[in-house]
């Protein structure tokens, strides 16, 4: 399987690596040629640049989209995000990155969204596009802890199952909209804040105590994951 990954060129760059570790196919949209080459050059040849994004998603069955892609609700925009265009995003709203991927994907196809977004805009995305959508916390895929994944039921999808086995990391499922929030929460908790609750539902706060009590705080590497960065 083949995945492409979209965003500002940090937190694209980060998710393309962990991706390529897992000996996938992954193409990594960039702005330029010479970007291109740095990443090559840096030693990260399992990674695939490409300058045109319309070629890179349509070739995968998986797209991932990062942070940049849209602007963020819970902290500044990076400079990073101006990878693709000379703002800070690609996209100054949904809307505009519904019409964009419309024309291009196939049902076949999984959307990915993996960036602080406004709750409820996986759900957005997946009531108007042809294709499964789902949303990935990346406060999660990065650390040493299960990945949390959001669905529509919070059902597992095969797809995605099958995707992350190279990881040999738990997959905890939730609700798109749950996850959305908890990936709010977990980054504030992550950066040493306490986080707030607030508009969770109550679903989505017993989960996070649970996740809390069952794997310790967020960002404490247990032996469990002891390997987690090479797996």
């Amino acid at each position: 399987m083949r995945c492409a990954v979209l965003g500002a060129l940090a937190p694209a760059l980060a998710i393309a690596i962990r991706i390529a570790r897992m000996k996938r196919d992954c193409w990594l949209v960039v702005s330029d040629r010479q970007e291109a080459d740095r990443i090559q050059e840096e030693g990260e040849r399992r990674i695939l640049c490409t300058v045109n994004a319309s070629y890179a998603v349509r070739r995968a069955d998986l797209i991932i989209l990062a942070d940049g892609v849209l602007p963020s609700i819970t902290r500044p925009e990076p400079e990073e995000c101006s990878t693709l265009q000379s703002t800070f995003h690609l996209h100054p709203t949904a809307s505009s990155l519904i019409a964009w991927l419309d024309t291009k994907l196939r049902p076949e196809q999984m959307l990915l969204l993996c960036a602080h977004v406004e709750p409820g805009t996986t759900s957005l995305l997946r009531s108007s596009l042809h294709a499964e959508v789902a949303f990935m916390a990346s406060s999660t895929f990065h650390r040493p802890m299960p990945i949390l994944l959001g669905t529509k039921d919070g059902q597992a999808v095969p797809m995605l199952v099958t995707w992350f086995q190279g990881m040999r990391r738990e997959l905890c499922w939730q609700s798109d909209y749950d996850a959305e929030m908890l990936q709010d929460y977990a980054a504030t908790a992550l950066q040493g804040g306490s986080g707030s609750d607030k508009g969770m539902s109550q679903t989505s706060r017993q989960k996070w105590h649970q996740l809390q009590a069952k794997y310790g705080p967020f960002g404490v590497k247990t032996e469990r994951y002891g390997d987690w960065r090479y797996s």
